[in-house]
């Protein structure tokens, strides 16, 4: 009887110990699975650009995208002045979301560049956003000068053409005496009256 009772204390004892091992896997698993819910999906980040034209000339506005990938909501890059040429004059920013900005070059900032330089067709110039996302740098886009057809000016200025129109002159037409006699008989005429009027005071 002893015996028997102590085999089946020792079943009681092994069944606890499997239910407690069983429990703590369980557990485990859903400490697990917990994690890998948790964890977002890492993701590298990258930089795109897009630019309206990859020459100029200063006769028309460049805009120049960037696109930044696999950046959470609310990102905010790292920003300083932005500038073409070295110079941020006539740059303008915009912050279209938090993952898309845009940059103008106005005509200003590239005839400016073009005096500033005396540019030369196809002598290239830089851009430069200063952004980066921190490990990244927005990238910089190069724009070449290209001489524009804008009357030998390079797109400096704008030349009014101004026409100064002639007097216009009527040539007498050949046997016409009444085209140039009239001014002699005109005179004779006006001297004769004349001279009848002093004859008359006299008499």
């Amino acid at each position: 009887m002893i015996h028997f009772l102590g085999t089946v204390a020792m079943i009681l004892v092994l069944s606890l110990m499997i239910t407690g091992l069983l429990k703590l896997n369980y557990k485990d698993l859903w400490v697990s699975e917990d994690k890998k819910v948790a964890e977002p999906e890492v993701k590298a980040i990258t930089v795109d650009v897009t630019t309206s034209s990859t020459t100029f000339d200063g006769t028309q506005d460049i805009v120049i995208t960037y696109t930044v990938n696999g950046v959470q909501d609310g990102f905010e890059p790292y920003q300083d002045i932005p500038w073409f040429d070295g110079h941020p004059q006539d740059v303008i920013e915009e912050n279209v979301s938090d993952t898309v900005y845009k940059f103008t070059i106005t005509k200003a900032a590239q005839q400016a560049c073009i005096e500033r330089n005396n540019a030369t067709d196809g002598q290239i110039f830089v851009f430069d956003s200063k952004y980066s996302t921190g490990s990244v740098d927005f990238p910089t886009v190069t724009l070449t000068y290209t001489i524009g057809d804008n009357g030998g000016d390079n797109g400096n200025s704008n030349t009014n053409n101004q026409t100064t129109a002639k007097p216009k002159t009527t040539s007498p037409k050949t046997g016409d005496a009444t085209a140039t006699l009239p001014v002699a008989g005109t005179g004779l005429a006006s001297l004769g009256v004349a001279l009848a009027t002093v004859l008359r005071k006299r008499k």
